[in-house]
């Protein structure tokens, strides 16, 4: 079945001289190069200033990356968890930890996310930056033009391309099969040849963060639409094929077919994997969370729309669903629908970066031709309007570019801090609810008491049979010695039997996770905890103390 009704976007041949044609391909590639060399330095520098703030350490923004890499750990040793001697699932992705044995083999150690994070970073950049000449530049501009310079500093920005890499999470990785899936649409949607990586990166996408399944199989219908059928069924077997095998792994593993760590912070997860009918009423709270409360929440909501409305109507639907701009524009919004409706925000502006992403490749696809006729006629009124709507999508990710370094010292300050102690002066069973630095690199036993990386705890928590008892017991039964935890978090479930001699002290870090607990669970652990804690407080940076208790 051929291409009916897709026909040629002539926005990305600006000419019908081959010669010409040639040269504005080549002036793209030029301008993604030295933009893609300035994102470069400029994550350079925010690398080294963030390592200058930690005293010469790599450390990431965020705590999380160092549960993938103790996950990682441990799939080297033949396990699956944060324990080799415990099956858990803590893992927000499929494939990231499995990416990250790699450089952990090799003995990269806490490099590897960043060296695997920086690579992607660099190619999402380049990608839609040369997308964004080849659809939007007239080829009679120069590459000093000041309407491309100065968008391309905003969409380095609107794909998180400097503080993201920081994270040392997944998220850049799936920015990058964003990015690559969005322009493969736009290939199909132009009447070109089916490029056979989009079906590669399609596949990837549900792999590398489980939002991505919505955008995968919506891609996988417009393809089949478009005449591609053979191309998109190849698709769905590679993306269902795959999470039934990643289920039936996990289930012969005794574990949830969803990670452990998306059912304790999504609701709507928890309440689908449990078959409830609360998942409608948690799916109706996110959209309320997301009109009312989050300023990002509202600006997908009116890109989707738009996206809709400047898809062209017809009276049959099989030729509206055909057309170029319904291929690339559609997928867009439904996926927008669905993060509006089941995903979050925040989390260091790593949640919804995805959905970003998705809008500003959609805009470029639709908006070109227009931000191209506008070039041409010297509007500089509607370009600078263009540049402020980009403006709105990129302030969130240059606020934690200048934050980074921060985000990064709190991490040092707190939690590596945590690490040491764990490693090196209390080598014992440990107790946590913030799993990450401490798992990685610790040979002793770790009880994630906040249920990502213990599945016992996970289940207790959600059938609401979690309190001060049960987290005795629990922690008794694994032969904890100690615990490290934010007691704020708790409030009364914390088992009176536990001794609490010391507090973590770290002000830089948001109340309440500025003070950690000590706990001696165990009574004969506490004389030895004490003493441990004395020598290893002379050791402690300015910004962190050490309070000494008496057992509360």
């Amino acid at each position: 079945m051929g291409n009916l009704a897709v026909r040629p976007n002539t926005a990305d041949a600006p000419s019908r001289d081959t010669h010409e044609v040639s040269r504005h391909a080549d002036r793209a590639h030029k301008f993604a190069q030295i933009w893609t060399g300035i994102w470069f330095a400029a994550l350079s520098a925010l690398i080294v200033a963030s390592i200058v703030t930690t005293g010469g350490k790599l450390i990431y923004s965020l705590d999380d990356p160092y549960i993938h890499m103790a996950l990682a750990e441990t799939i080297l040793q033949g396990g699956y968890g944060v324990n080799p001697n415990q099956l858990a699932s803590p893992s927000s992705s499929i494939l990231y930890p499995l990416f990250l044995t790699v450089p952990e083999a090799i003995g990269l150690g806490t490099w590897g996310p960043l060296i695997l994070n920086s690579i992607a970073a660099g190619l999402s950049v380049w990608i839609i930056l040369s997308f964004f000449w080849t659809r939007v530049v007239p080829p009679e501009n120069g590459l000093a033009s000041w309407f491309p310079n100065l968008m391309a500093a905003l969409l380095i920005f609107s794909v998180s391309g400097l503080a993201l890499p920081m994270t040392g999470m997944e998220h850049v990785l799936h920015v990058l099969v964003v990015v690559a899936t969005l322009r493969g649409l736009a290939e199909v949607a132009d009447g070109r040849r089916m490029p056979p990586w989009l079906i590669a990166v399609v596949i990837l996408l549900p792999l590398l963060r489980f939002e991505g399944v919505a955008l995968a199989l919506l891609s996988l219908a417009a393809i089949a639409l478009a005449g591609h059928w053979r191309w998109a069924f190849t698709g769905a077997v590679g993306v269902i094929g795959s999470l039934v095998a990643y289920a039936g792994l996990m289930s012969s593993l005794g574990l949830p077919i969803v990670p452990s760590s998306v059912l304790v912070k999504s609701d709507v997860a928890e309440s689908a994997y449990s078959g409830t009918f609360s998942v409608f009423l948690g799916m109706a709270i996110n959209l309320a969370d997301s009109l009312v409360n989050e300023r990002m929440g509202v600006v997908l909501a009116l890109a989707a729309a738009a996206l809709i409305v400047a898809t062209p109507h017809r009276r049959y639907v099989l030729a509206y669903l055909r057309t170029p701009e319904a291929i690339v524009s559609l997928p867009a919004a439904i996926a927008l629908i669905g993060h509006i409706l089941g995903s979050r925000y925040g989390g260091f502006f790593r949640y919804e970066v995805y959905a970003v992403t998705i809008v500003v490749m959609a805009a470029i696809y639709l908006a070109g031709p227009w931000m191209r006729a506008c070039i041409r006629d010297g509007a500089a009124a509607k370009l600078l309007g263009a540049i402020g709507l980009m403006g709105v999508l990129a302030a969130p990710y240059a606020v934690a570019t200048a934050k980074t370094p921060l985000a990064a010292f709190r991490i040092y300050a707190q939690q590596y801090q945590m690490h040491r102690f764990a490693t090196e002066f209390f080598q014992r069973p440990i107790g946590v609810n913030d799993l990450g630095w401490v798992s990685y690199g610790n040979k002793e036993f770790v009880l994630d008491l906040w249920g990502l990386g213990s599945e016992r705890v996970r289940k207790l928590r959600v059938r609401g049979n979690w309190d001060a008892e049960s987290m005795d017991r629990v922690a008794r039964e694994a032969g904890i010695a100690y615990a490290m935890i934010y007691p704020k978090w708790f409030g009364g479930t914390v088992p009176d039997a536990w001794c609490r001699v010391a507090d973590l002290v770290t002000p830089s870090v948001p109340k309440p996770r500025n003070v950690v607990g000590i706990y001696a669970v165990k009574d004969q652990s506490a004389p030895k905890l004490r003493k441990a804690l004395e020598q290893f407080a002379p050791t402690l940076p300015s910004a962190t103390t050490l309070r000494e208790k008496a057992c509360e």
